[in-house]
């Protein structure tokens, strides 16, 4: 196997020779953009549709629909509740042909599932559906995501909150930095989350603990310091740990279980 520049593994000479007489869609959208280089809108378009190309490529080789992870919950060093992430994969939402990752935590008197719609150019957020119970408060958000704002619907309420640039959603990161990301030490990335911008940077190679083992991880930190996010060096770039997500107190989750 060949590691790409997005962080992902490409098939070796053999291995496609052995494919021969099938289509190879890297290579075609690569020729359009030859064809087209000399047009700096159409190589702009080009360009978007190899990165659409690529994105494909990474997923279709490490995370597959139906990817889950759990995760405990840990607040203060004592198991408060339990989390997963799962990859569900292609969907047609709205009309639309998207990408449908499911978060889900469960703690006492808590629960929050965000079902998160995704551009499969970009992995980029369109649409996120949450459903809350929180002291025994129930509540179903809609939010519509697009450049500079992001719409959050409530019953028959809704309110626009404006954002410096596309708004993101922490999850969809999570995968899209799995697939696109360099991995380099000192990788710094702006997100526009709904309540605050951030910084997010690559800080070092360490090790941690996960799923009753040790790990080679990459550590990545905001700033403001409200995330921190450990990523298993290995193709998959697995999230083993991640603070900040959940909106209590001091909490981390911690990887139990992978299954893909």
């Amino acid at each position: 196997m060949m590691r790409c520049n997005s962080g992902c593994y490409c098939e070796d000479e053999s291995r496609q020779k052995a494919g021969r007489g099938r289509s190879n869609p890297l290579k075609k959208i690569a020729s359009v953009a030859s064809l087209l280089r000399n047009d700096t809108i159409r190589r702009s378009i080009a360009m978007t549709l190899i990165l659409a190309a690529l994105s494909t490529v990474c997923l279709a080789n490490f995370i597959k629909p139906g990817e889950k992870i759990y995760y405990k919950i840990v607040q203060l060093g004592i198991k408060t509740g339990r989390a997963s992430l799962t990859f569900a994969g292609p969907r047609i939402y709205r009309q639309k042909k998207l990408i449908l990752i499911v978060f889900q935590a469960q703690a006492l008197n808590f629960f929050d599932q965000e079902r998160i719609f995704l551009n499969p150019s970009d992995f980029m957020p369109l649409f996120v559906e949450r459903n809350l119970n929180i002291f025994g408060k129930k509540e179903k958000i809609t939010e519509e995501y697009g450049q500079g704002y992001i719409r959050i619907i409530k019953g028959k309420s809704q309110q626009t909150i404006n954002s410096a640039g596309w708004p993101d959603n922490i999850y969809a990161f999570i995968y899209r930095y799995r697939c696109q990301g360099t991995f380099q030490i000192g990788d710094t990335l702006a997100i526009h989350l709904p309540n605050k911008d951030i910084n997010i940077r690559l800080v070092k190679q360490n090790s941690v603990d996960a799923a009753g083992k040790g790990y080679d991880a990459f550590y990545m930190e905001s700033d403001p310091a409200d995330y921190k996010i450990w990523f298993d060096t290995s193709a998959k770039k697995i999230p083993l740990r991640i603070s900040g997500a959940i909106k209590m107190a001091n909490t981390v989750m911690v990887m139990t279980k992978y299954e893909n």
